[in-house]
């Protein structure tokens, strides 16, 4: 995946990650729902503290999605696309 998914990665050696997939399932089937439903919008909406979001121009997922819904939603928003990056958390 992370070929796939970076721009320009760093060496690196190769070592196993634990990973539960029927956490992330149970976290995103419920996120997916809530996304779809509009109510994870919503929830944002709760939000009282400042948001960053920093998102990769390379990364899977267009910036677009994160950034103009978030913008709308969020009162103290601020957003940073960096170039030929990929922010990832693998």
């Amino acid at each position: 995946m992370s070929k796939t998914d970076t721009y320009d990665p760093l060496p690196y050696e190769d070592e196993v990650l634990e990973c539960n997939y029927e956490s992330f399932k149970g976290v995103w089937e419920e996120a997916s729902e809530l996304r779809s439903r509009g109510k994870l919008l919503k929830i944002g909406k709760e939000i009282h503290c400042p948001v960053v979001a920093i998102h990769g121009d390379y990364d899977p997922h267009p910036f677009e999605g994160v950034k103009e819904p978030l913008s709308r939603t969020l009162k103290d928003f601020k957003f940073f696309c960096w170039k030929n990056a990929d922010i990832s958390l693998d």
